[in-house]
């Protein structure tokens, strides 16, 4: 009778494990969308009581710091040396309105994906948002800028970039910075090697947006 019981019990153990195992995906991706979705609606809300002077001397200072990392980019009637310098000193304070490194949000409505986008690529970031790489333009448009956002694909508590390989030309997403919103329609779709650093290059007149 001892025996039957324990058997009993051992298997109940392990088909709670198994479901557990199973449903782990789904609950761990529902926790890390709730999560994203209150960092989105904390950051609107800011973004809502800021004082509109100050907005736009944040994006003037990412304009700014843009404009400092186009190769051989000179002093402009917009972008005087000092600008430039100042813009350039601290990355992690650029487009950080929040003060928790929130630049803003992509949305890709085609594999319904919605991540907050932070500063930089470590591990820490990528586990929950999509990363903006260091050196490259910021997300706030313009000519003669490359933003370069990079983000986790199948990892098993949260979509993240899951699905990036289906998108295909012609395909739209959107990045939401400050009180501003920037459309991007996908041109080209490639697989290189890590080393390849040439697709990420600035190029002259074009406004580009690069997701890996």
């Amino acid at each position: 009778m001892k025996r039957r019981i324990l058997v009993s019990i051992l298997s109940a153990v392990c088909f709670l494990t198994a479901v557990i195992i199973m449903l782990y995906p789904a609950i761990s991706n529902y926790v890390n969308q709730k999560y994203a979705s209150e960092i989105h609606t904390a950051y609107v809300e800011q973004l809502r009581q800021a004082d509109g002077t100050e907005l736009r001397l944040i994006k003037d200072l990412a304009h700014a710091y843009n404009h400092s990392i186009v190769p051989g980019a000179m002093e402009t009637d917009n972008y005087t040396q000092a600008a430039i310098l100042a813009a350039s000193e601290d990355y992690d304070s650029q487009l950080n309105p929040t003060g928790d490194g929130t630049m803003g949000y992509i949305e890709i409505p085609s594999i319904q994906c919605r991540l907050p986008i932070y500063h930089g690529t470590e591990e820490s970031v990528l586990q929950k948002g999509a990363g903006h790489m260091e050196n490259s333009s910021l997300p706030v448009g313009g000519k003669a800028s490359h933003c370069v956002l990079s983000g986790h694909r199948g990892l098993p508590s949260a979509r993240l970039f899951t699905g990036l390989d289906q998108l295909k030309q012609g395909d739209r997403f959107k990045i939401r910075v400050l009180n501003e919103s920037f459309y991007y329609e996908i041109y080209r779709v490639q697989t290189v090697l890590p080393e390849d650093t040439d697709v990420l290059k600035i190029e002259e007149e074009q406004d580009l947006c690069t997701l890996v």
